[in-house]
């Protein structure tokens, strides 16, 4: 009677390791870092807030979700909760925000960034980070630099959507009302 028992426990035990298992390659299948040491991770704060990057040079801050140290360089990673854009490309917001991490890791580390990754829900970007996207992340720092001394930001949107998740929504003199 309790070897039968036994044998029982035993494939029951089995069977939760291999589902446990077959859970974990889904998971990791979904989401996998480029191969190489993470070396920068933000996604842990209760237990290991990550530092700040910061550049000086730049004016600018953040902290990405990870940083990989790869054969080609540092890459950064970022992972978003949406899903991947209908249009095929990543938003051009997380492409910024992510080109913002690039430069912070050329400043801050001195490193080598070939590209970073943008990690959707369901997909995934990568993101060259060339001479170009530099360029462009530049005139944009630039521009929003020169906004801030401006007497009055106006809404330059009119997705209702965006408007309502924004945070300045509540003091917001354009904000839209047809949510």
């Amino acid at each position: 009677m309790i070897v039968p028992f036994i044998a029982l426990l035993i494939v029951l035990l089995l069977i939760c390791a291999l589902l446990a298992r077959s859970a974990a390659l889904r998971s990791r299948e979904r989401a996998p870092l480029p191969p190489g040491k993470v070396v920068y991770s933000d996604t842990d704060q209760q237990r290991h807030p990550a530092r700040t990057l910061i550049s000086r040079q730049h004016g600018l801050k953040g902290r990405p979700d990870y940083l990989i140290g790869t054969a080609e360089g540092i890459v950064p990673v970022e992972i978003k909760s949406t899903s991947f854009p209908h249009s095929g490309r990543p938003y051009e917001a997380h492409v910024m925000q992510l080109a913002c991490y690039c430069l912070l890791c050329e400043d801050t580390m001195d490193a080598h960034v070939p590209y970073g990754l943008i990690r959707y829900c369901d997909g995934e970007a990568r993101v060259e980070y060339t001479p170009e996207l530099r360029v462009r992340l530049l005139l944009l720092l630039e521009e929003i630099r020169r906004a801030r001394v401006l007497p009055i930001l106006h809404r330059n949107h009119s997705q209702s959507r965006r408007c309502a998740g924004c945070g300045f929504r509540d003091i917001c003199s354009e904000a839209l009302d047809h949510f």
